[in-house]
């Protein structure tokens, strides 16, 4: 089973990469292999050497470090099997099986994959790491957490690029904004990440949640910076059962991680629902609703202003 996953990981990766991209300069680097014991094979593919006890390879800078393992002379290939710890200049690898390729600076690894860099934590069932660029690639349970930006992201596959702090996450990305006890999550199709830039961005069936506060578009950018959202692509935004808002775009104004403002524009249309059931359906150039403590506080239309109220009939309460 996991000799299956190592098949389908490689597959995936020499699919979808050149080969020159992978290979981009001859390897000068000491590579070292040493272990408590070691037991030589020759078989028909090459020698093989049986590592056993404090397995240690040194590749350059990096060092890769497990209990017992296999050295293919042939593949220029080691396996390491148990406790397995890769450190590459800080960057900080583990998990319970291992691959790595010399020739390639490639190390596939299965089984709680757990790798950490800096304040950046990234946890996967299995990842694929290029020592030449510290590009990784995560399959399965993917999580990625910024413990310096409060953040988590989960999905079912990402990349991400170590030494430009970016990348991407597919397959039901999902991503929490924390905050003590609050909470802002966003989910999407795909979510991407420019971490030097303080920006997030979010594509397809885009949703917004804060306790009762909906969102949802097409297309959304959030800078951590500013505490702003931007929603574009047929945008709303709803207090469950008390008001609702939409328009060309609408941002989002956040404070510590809270909606606090939602201002759309351009069509801007909204409705409000009063605790006696009646409504006001409202209109203008410029909308905007003001939250406090998660609910709807007031309302300010700008421009062209057009309202209409409608009060509930005794037989309708």
């Amino acid at each position: 089973m996991v000799l299956l996953i190592f098949l389908q990981i490689l597959s995936s990766v020499f699919l979808v990469r050149e080969p020159d991209e992978l290979f981009t300069r001859k390897d000068r680097e000491q590579y070292v292999i040493t272990a408590d014991k070691v037991t030589l094979d020759e078989t028909g593919e090459g020698r093989v050497s049986h590592l056993i006890g404090n397995i240690k390879i040194t590749h350059g800078r990096t060092i890769i470090t497990g209990d017992e393992g296999y050295a293919y002379e042939n593949e220029q290939m080691a396996e390491i099997i148990s406790n397995v710890k890769i450190d590459d200049e800080g960057t900080i690898i583990t998990s319970k099986i291992a691959k790595y390729f010399k020739e390639e600076r490639m190390a596939v690894l299965v089984d709680t994959v757990e790798l950490r860099d800096g304040k950046q934590v990234l946890k996967a069932d299995s990842l694929v790491y290029f020592k030449e660029t510290k590009l990784s690639e995560a399959w399965g349970s993917v999580i990625l957490i910024d413990r310096e930006q409060n953040t988590e992201i989960t999905g079912g596959y990402g990349e991400y690029d170590f030494v430009n702090e970016e990348g991407f996450i597919t397959d039901n990305p999902e991503l929490t904004l924390f905050e003590k006890d609050k909470k802002i999550t966003i989910t999407g199709d795909t979510l991407r990440i420019k971490r030097k830039e303080n920006f997030m961005s979010c594509k397809g069936n885009v949703k917004v949640r804060e306790d009762s506060i909906i969102a949802r578009a097409g297309y959304l950018e959030y800078y951590s910076d500013s505490e702003r959202i931007y929603l574009q692509e047929e945008p709303t935004i709803e207090q469950e059962g008390k008001s609702t808002l939409t328009g060309s775009s609408i941002e989002v104004f956040l404070k510590k991680r809270e909606i606090v403002k939602t201002v759309a524009t351009d069509n801007a249309k909204g409705n409000y629902t009063f605790s006696d059931g009646a409504t006001n359906d409202i209109m203008g150039d410029t909308i905007s609703i003001f939250f406090k403590d998660g609910k709807t506080d007031r309302i300010i239309v700008v421009g062209n202003a057009k309202g209409s109220y409608r009060k509930v009939k005794e037989e309708e309460k």
